[in-house]
């Protein structure tokens, strides 16, 4: 595992797993009672199950709706023959072990994909990789031996590295959970939120609004250390000479004397924990005109509903757009899943598609590697020859409790392809 990588948006760096004894579980089907008790979704009411659709169905973001096959079908039309077979999709994740919660989580929000988008003719292969290299490689074997033709997952880099001899010999695209653009190959895809992607935009439209002062702070972390490089590589000469970089964390007794005379303060692997300091920091300095810069680790409710970070911004998916998925996945696992499970829905929910339309060859090169990319819960992202999964994110400002503003959107892939976030729009979602 990459030392930088996270596996989830809101929480910190993750050590590589521990090496589990207990036995992989095995499913034929994920509406099966399973050994590991994952919850499916249960219809708690005709009422319930009503409003879940409805949700749903009614959300604009739907990848259904909103992707972009446009131009991959000019060349290979859609099919308008049902599949004589079932399509098979592997979903490779750890259902038991250390990190069994978020693979669970993930699981189920493939799920849902499944009850939203899928028809009868997709069948989803759910094995346990146990967060390990020789569970992902067995889990792999067999979606292989079972006729998987995409593999989703695994979650870890490692694992993903494990597995690519197998899936590549077998000719099966992989679309990996994990964040670590370093593992990305032809037929092996980066799914995860990668930090380049967000960091460096970030940089651009931070020199747009000519800073006199800034402030960076990172954490005395694998991560942290990972940001120093990128920054000091990446500054441009201009940031550089007005910018200060301070290595661990801000506390009460480490606030710089000076921080009044910052203009920017950029936080980029702050987790909700910062909130406990800025309420302080504001509460010491009411003054303090310096705007709050943070990065995708943002996109959590502690933060966004946190009157202290008020006009403070960073780059990551819009949580409006998402919105009826949170609230429908609330109603049906009685959980507040971390953003991150969006990456199951989404990747379910684009191979649906495809097996749909396509179910001669759903997961080729032609449809899979459009130019004009996709759009989903998560935003625009487009997946590359060489298996990093490019994603373009807007620029928010966290206003009021459950409000945000989009301050600059992402640019498009194509003009075909328009996006989903409108400039200094404002998204109001609920109560999550």
């Amino acid at each position: 595992m990459a030392p930088y990588e996270i596996v989830s948006v809101v929480s910190a760096d993750i050590l590589p797993p521990a090496q589990p004894k207990e036995s992989a579980a095995t499913f034929s089907s994920p509406w099966e009672p399973t050994p590991l008790s994952v919850k499916t979704p249960v219809k708690e009411s005709e009422e319930a199950e009503k409003s879940f659709m409805v949700q749903l169905k009614e959300q604009s973001t739907s990848i259904e709706v909103q992707a972009s096959l446009a131009q991959a079908e000019q060349k290979e039309p859609p099919s308008q023959e049902s599949p004589s077979t079932t399509i098979k999709v592997a979903l490779l994740l750890p259902l038991s072990g250390p990190h069994k919660e978020i693979g669970t989580a993930l699981f189920s929000a493939a799920q849902i994909a499944l009850f939203d988008i899928a028809d009868p003719f997709l069948e989803l292969l759910p094995r346990d990789t146990k967060g390990t290299e020789e569970g992902a490689i067995a889990a792999a074997k067999l979606a292989i031996e079972e006729g998987a033709q995409l593999i989703i997952g695994p979650l870890f880099s490692h694992e993903a590295l494990a597995i690519y001899p197998y899936t590549h010999a077998a000719g099966i695209k992989t679309i990996t959970f994990s964040n670590d653009s370093r593992i990305a190959k032809p037929d092996l895809f980066v799914f995860g939120f990668i930090p380049d992607q967000i960091l460096t935009p970030q940089i651009q439209f931070l020199e747009q609004q000519h800073p006199k002062k800034m402030l960076i702070v990172l954490n005395e972390t694998p991560y942290g250390q990972y940001l120093k490089t990128f920054f000091l590589q990446q500054l441009g000469p201009t940031l550089q000479t007005k910018t200060t970089l301070i290595e661990g964390p801000l506390t009460q007794d480490t606030i710089p004397q000076n921080i009044t005379t910052y203009d920017v303060i950029w936080m980029p692997d702050a987790d909700t924990s910062i909130t406990n300091f800025v309420d302080h920091l504001k509460y010491l300095y009411p003054d303090l005109s310096a705007r709050l810069v943070g990065s995708s680790t943002w996109d959590n409710p502690t933060i966004l509903n946190d009157p202290s970070f008020k006009k403070a911004i960073y780059m990551g998916p819009n949580p409006a757009l998402r919105d009826a998925f949170m609230k429908a996945y609330k109603t049906l696992y009685h959980k507040t899943p971390a953003p991150m499970v969006t990456l199951a829905y989404d990747a379910l929910s684009l191979a649906a598609i495809l097996a749909r339309h396509h179910p001669k060859d759903p997961f080729s090169d032609t449809l899979l590697l459009t130019e004009d990319g996709f759009k989903a819960l998560n935003g625009l992202f487009r997946f590359e020859k060489n298996g990093i999964v490019t994603r373009r994110f807007p620029v928010i400002e966290i206003q009021r409790r459950h409000c945000i503003k989009v301050i600059e959107a992402p640019k498009p892939f194509s003009n075909t392809n328009d996006p989903q976030e409108r400039h200094t729009a404002v998204y109001c979602y609920g109560n999550r």
